[in-house]
């Protein structure tokens, strides 16, 4: 029986426990992706997206567009893991 190279790859990261690392970083490569240069994606962590702004302008605009940010990820992943952004600016 074959099986996908990318389901035995999370097989093993599930058994390892190396899966919250891996989520972590799969959310914060979707976060640069929809960023386009205009923000940084710092961490990921229980739900929450860290992300750095470069100004406060930058910030507000990215909490006016949170919810849009947070669709585009969890869809991007298929699963609703980003609950919540957290904005922090750089300075």
């Amino acid at each position: 029986m074959w099986q996908k190279v990318s389901e035995l790859i999370n097989q093993k990261i599930k058994k390892k426990g190396a899966s919250p690392l891996l989520l972590s970083c799969q959310v914060c490569y979707q976060a640069m992706k929809i960023s386009e240069g205009s923000f940084k994606p710092l961490s990921f962590q229980n739900g929450v997206l860290v992300i750095l702004a470069p100004d406060p302008s930058t910030a507000s605009s990215i909490r006016l567009s949170q919810s849009q940010i947070i669709a585009q990820i969890n869809q991007a992943l298929k699963r609703p893991v980003v609950q919540k952004i957290r904005v922090k600016i750089k300075g």
